[in-house]
Parts: structure tokens; C-alpha cells; sequence
């Protein structure tokens, strides 16, 4: 009978231990001081903050304007609050603050709001001839907000304007769609040039810079991008694709010893 008390009394004591350490780890309420992050859950993933603009999708253009989101992790308030954004060093940064981009401080969130955006002015510069531009930028705590989501308190940017796009040569393991000699074929600076603005479209002010597919789909309007930049060829450089070559106006290409441009079927 002693031993069964025993039993009882030892097996109450540990279930309220039990009881009592689950109270302790029973999830609290968010009480901590608010906090900001790049992006938002379905817009950045974690550890991968960043955005490629290319001047070549907007070739009338000479400045833009990015406009990246902010979260905030925590409460709305009643009025508006103000967060920091500063340029982060990178060894892969190239862009020069005030004259590659420039930051349009200060940045708030408004008021009974959870998300913000960061507009950036960029600039296509000189650099770009010849190379895109890299830029990072930081979130820096201040009285009003701390840092959220530890990948998502930097974002990098990368501007480009003539630039070879990744998906010309290859996406992934497959083959590009513009590199058959069925379509554009090699890329230069000069074919890729006129590919732009062959597709660029007035009412969109925008053209069509890159040509991802893989190996079992290819996007039916590529069909249609192809014959347009044909024609394009052959109504402003009939010299192209006259017989003899050269009769009439007539673009070469630099980077190819100085061929004529064809496409559909490419030459080079």
C-alpha cells in the first residue's frame, strides 16, 4: 500500500512537471519591435534578394525609376513611420551612388499600412556600353523599425543595357531558341541591337530582350518575333538581303567581320 502511494504521488508530481513545461513553451503573441525586410514572402525567396533591370526592354529610355517592396514583420501605426535605406558594399558592386543610381530618401511606411516601396532612380550611363552596372542596398534599424527577415535586409541590383541576355545561348542545360541558325543565330552587340528595336512597340513603349524555352516547348509568338525582325531587316536595310549584297541601304556587323545581318535563317 506504501509503495502505491508512492506510485501516485510520484507520477502527480511529474505530470504537473509535465503540465507545466508545455505552459512554457506554449507559442506568446508577437511582442517584439516591429521589423522591415525586402520583398515579401511570394516576391523574394530567402537568400536570394535581388533584380535584373535591362535598359534594352525600354530602349527610348534613358532613365527609370525601380520601385522595390518592404515588408514589415509587426504591427500597422497610426501614423506614418520612416526606414532607412543605405548603399551596401559588395565585392560584386560596380555602380557608383548619384550617378549610375540614386536613392530618393526618406522612405516611409504609411500610416495603417504593412508594406512600402523603395523607388530608385537609374540611370543608363556610358557603363553601360560595355557593361551592366551592380548595385546593393541595405536596411538599417532605426526607432521605428528593426531588421526582419535576415536574407531579405539586403536586395542587389543589376542594370544592363546591350548585354548578351542568359537565356540567348542557354537556359539551364537547354539549347536557346535565338542561338539556332534557324532564328537569330550568334549573338553580337550589333544583331542584338536590331533585334530590339525591330521588336520594340510604340504603344507598349517596351520590346522583347529575351527568349527562354526549354527543350519540349518553345512560346508560339517566337514564330512571330522571328518574321517580324526579318522584315524589319528587309524594309530598313534592303542591302542585306539583295542579290548582289549590298544594294541599297545596308547594316553591317562589327563583331562579325563586318557581315551583313540576316536572320531566319541566321548567316553567322
Amino acid at each position: 500500500m506504501k509503495r502505491k502511494i508512492q506510485y501516485k504521488i510520484l507520477g502527480g508530481w511529474l505530470l504537473a512537471l509535465a503540465m507545466y513545461s508545455c505552459k512554457q513553451t506554449l507559442p506568446t503573441m508577437f511582442s517584439e519591435h516591429d521589423a522591415v525586410y525586402f520583398g515579401s514572402p511570394n516576391v523574394f525567396k530567402a537568400g536570394s534578394s535581388s533584380i535584373e533591370y535591362s535598359f534594352a526592354k525600354f530602349p527610348r529610355k534613358t532613365i527609370d525609376t525601380l520601385r522595390i517592396p518592404i515588408s514589415v514583420l509587426g504591427n500597422a501605426a497610426a501614423a506614418d513611420r520612416e526606414f532607412i535605406v543605405m548603399p551596401a558594399d559588395s565585392s560584386i558592386v560596380n555602380a557608383t551612388p548619384n550617378v549610375d543610381y540614386k536613392l530618393l530618401s526618406p522612405y516611409k511606411v504609411e500610416a495603417n499600412q504593412f508594406n512600402a516601396t523603395v523607388p530608385v532612380i537609374i540611370y543608363r550611363t556610358g557603363k553601360l556600353d560595355s557593361t551592366s552596372y551592380t548595385f546593393a542596398l541595405k536596411l538599417v534599424a532605426n526607432q521605428n523599425f528593426e531588421l526582419g527577415i535576415s536574407a531579405q535586409t539586403t536586395v542587389v541590383v543589376t542594370v544592363s543595357y546591350m548585354q548578351k541576355p542568359l537565356t540567348w545561348d542557354m537556359v539551364g542545360t537547354n539549347v536557346g531558341w535565338a542561338v539556332y541558325p534557324n532564328n537569330f543565330g550568334t549573338w553580337t552587340k550589333s544583331k542584338y541591337k536590331l533585334v530590339v528595336d525591330a521588336l520594340y512597340s510604340p504603344v507598349a513603349d517596351s520590346s522583347i530582350t529575351s527568349f527562354p524555352h526549354d527543350r519540349f516547348w518553345t512560346a508560339p509568338e517566337y514564330a512571330q518575333y522571328r518574321q517580324i525582325v526579318r522584315n524589319y531587316i528587309i524594309a530598313n536595310y534592303p542591302g542585306n538581303y539583295s542579290t548582289p549584297l549590298g544594294v541599297g541601304a545596308t547594316l553591317r556587323d562589327p563583331d562579325a567581320g563586318n557581315a551583313v545581318i540576316q536572320v531566319a535563317p541566321a548567316n553567322y
